[in-house]
Protein backbone atom coordinates (compact mmCIF):
# COMPACT_ATOMS: atom_id res chain seq x y z
CA UNK A 1 0.00 0.00 0.00
CA UNK A 2 2.86 2.28 0.79
CA UNK A 3 4.32 1.80 -2.68
CA UNK A 4 1.01 2.73 -4.30
CA UNK A 5 0.80 5.86 -2.20
CA UNK A 6 4.38 6.84 -3.12
CA UNK A 7 3.55 6.19 -6.78
CA UNK A 8 0.41 8.34 -6.55
CA UNK A 9 2.27 11.09 -4.70
CA UNK A 10 4.99 11.21 -7.33
CA UNK A 11 2.41 11.33 -10.14
CA UNK A 12 0.51 14.09 -8.39
CA UNK A 13 3.67 16.15 -8.16
CA UNK A 14 4.31 15.91 -11.91
CA UNK A 15 0.91 17.28 -12.89
CA UNK A 16 1.06 20.98 -13.61
CA UNK A 17 -1.77 23.36 -14.26
CA UNK A 18 -2.21 24.27 -17.90
CA UNK A 19 -1.81 27.99 -17.19
CA UNK A 20 1.56 27.35 -15.50
CA UNK A 21 2.79 25.43 -18.56
CA UNK A 22 1.88 28.30 -20.84
CA UNK A 23 3.75 30.89 -18.79
CA UNK A 24 6.81 28.67 -18.47
CA UNK A 25 6.85 28.03 -22.23
CA UNK A 26 6.46 31.73 -22.96
CA UNK A 27 9.28 32.51 -20.56
CA UNK A 28 11.61 30.06 -22.31
CA UNK A 29 10.86 31.43 -25.79
CA UNK A 30 11.48 35.06 -24.92
CA UNK A 31 14.46 36.43 -26.82
CA UNK A 32 17.49 37.38 -24.80
CA UNK A 33 18.04 41.12 -24.47
CA UNK A 34 21.81 40.91 -24.36
CA UNK A 35 23.33 42.35 -27.51
CA UNK A 36 26.31 40.98 -29.31
CA UNK A 37 28.92 43.75 -29.60
CA UNK A 38 29.27 42.99 -33.32
CA UNK A 39 25.52 43.14 -33.98
CA UNK A 40 23.67 46.04 -35.59
CA UNK A 41 20.35 44.95 -34.05
CA UNK A 42 18.93 46.06 -30.73
CA UNK A 43 19.67 49.06 -28.55
CA UNK A 44 22.72 50.39 -26.71
CA UNK A 45 22.78 52.61 -23.63
CA UNK A 46 24.78 55.82 -23.32
CA UNK A 47 27.13 54.06 -20.89
CA UNK A 48 27.83 51.31 -23.43
CA UNK A 49 28.40 53.95 -26.13
CA UNK A 50 30.86 55.90 -23.95
CA UNK A 51 32.74 52.73 -23.02
CA UNK A 52 33.04 51.44 -26.59
CA UNK A 53 34.17 54.87 -27.81
CA UNK A 54 36.85 55.05 -25.12
CA UNK A 55 38.17 51.56 -25.88
CA UNK A 56 38.12 52.05 -29.67
CA UNK A 57 39.97 55.36 -29.36
CA UNK A 58 42.52 53.69 -27.11
CA UNK A 59 43.08 51.05 -29.81
CA UNK A 60 43.48 53.78 -32.46
CA UNK A 61 46.20 55.71 -30.55
CA UNK A 62 49.17 53.99 -32.25
CA UNK A 63 47.80 55.08 -35.64
CA UNK A 64 48.45 58.70 -34.66
CA UNK A 65 52.17 58.14 -34.09
CA UNK A 66 54.94 57.76 -36.63
CA UNK A 67 56.13 54.33 -35.66
CA UNK A 68 57.95 52.13 -38.12
CA UNK A 69 56.21 48.81 -37.72
CA UNK A 70 57.33 45.62 -39.32
CA UNK A 71 54.87 44.16 -41.79
CA UNK A 72 53.44 41.34 -39.59
CA UNK A 73 52.86 43.73 -36.70
CA UNK A 74 51.32 46.32 -39.01
CA UNK A 75 49.00 43.69 -40.50
CA UNK A 76 47.90 42.55 -37.06
CA UNK A 77 47.33 46.15 -35.98
CA UNK A 78 45.21 46.87 -39.06
CA UNK A 79 43.06 43.80 -38.38
CA UNK A 80 42.53 44.91 -34.76
CA UNK A 81 41.74 48.43 -35.97
CA UNK A 82 39.14 47.15 -38.44
CA UNK A 83 37.48 45.03 -35.74
CA UNK A 84 37.41 48.08 -33.42
CA UNK A 85 35.84 50.19 -36.16
CA UNK A 86 33.19 47.52 -36.79
CA UNK A 87 32.35 47.40 -33.07
CA UNK A 88 32.19 51.21 -32.88
CA UNK A 89 29.90 51.53 -35.91
CA UNK A 90 27.65 48.72 -34.64
CA UNK A 91 27.39 50.47 -31.26
CA UNK A 92 26.61 53.77 -32.98
CA UNK A 93 23.79 52.12 -34.92
CA UNK A 94 22.40 50.49 -31.76
CA UNK A 95 22.63 53.86 -29.96
CA UNK A 96 20.59 55.43 -32.80
CA UNK A 97 18.07 52.64 -32.29
CA UNK A 98 17.99 53.52 -28.59
CA UNK A 99 16.97 57.03 -29.59
CA UNK A 100 14.29 55.61 -31.93
CA UNK A 101 16.19 56.61 -35.07
CA UNK A 102 17.25 54.58 -38.08
CA UNK A 103 20.87 53.61 -38.81
CA UNK A 104 21.32 56.26 -41.48
CA UNK A 105 21.40 58.99 -38.84
CA UNK A 106 25.06 58.09 -38.30
CA UNK A 107 25.72 59.66 -41.73
CA UNK A 108 24.72 63.09 -40.43
CA UNK A 109 27.86 65.09 -39.59
CA UNK A 110 28.47 65.47 -35.85
CA UNK A 111 25.36 63.43 -34.95
CA UNK A 112 27.64 61.03 -33.10
CA UNK A 113 28.26 63.83 -30.56
CA UNK A 114 24.55 64.02 -29.75
CA UNK A 115 24.52 60.30 -29.03
CA UNK A 116 26.75 60.95 -26.00
CA UNK A 117 24.24 63.21 -24.27
CA UNK A 118 20.71 62.68 -25.58
CA UNK A 119 18.54 60.34 -23.50
CA UNK A 120 16.97 57.16 -24.81
CA UNK A 121 13.32 56.56 -25.53
CA UNK A 122 11.91 55.40 -22.21
CA UNK A 123 9.46 52.93 -23.69
CA UNK A 124 10.23 50.11 -26.06
CA UNK A 125 10.35 50.90 -29.76
CA UNK A 126 10.56 48.96 -33.03
CA UNK A 127 14.20 48.10 -32.24
CA UNK A 128 13.48 46.44 -28.90
CA UNK A 129 12.74 47.13 -25.24
CA UNK A 130 14.57 49.79 -23.27
CA UNK A 131 17.92 48.22 -22.23
CA UNK A 132 17.79 50.02 -18.88
CA UNK A 133 14.37 48.61 -18.04
CA UNK A 134 14.84 46.10 -15.21
CA UNK A 135 11.44 44.48 -15.81
CA UNK A 136 12.54 43.22 -19.25
CA UNK A 137 15.17 41.02 -17.58
CA UNK A 138 12.61 39.10 -15.51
Amino acid sequence: MSNEQDYNDSNEKTFVKESECTTQAEHRTEPKRKNNIFSFKGRATRTEYWLVTFICNFVAIPANKDIDMVLPLLTLYLIVLLVAMWIYIATMVRRCHDRGKSWWFILIPLYFLLLYVLPAQQEGNEFGPNPRDKKADD
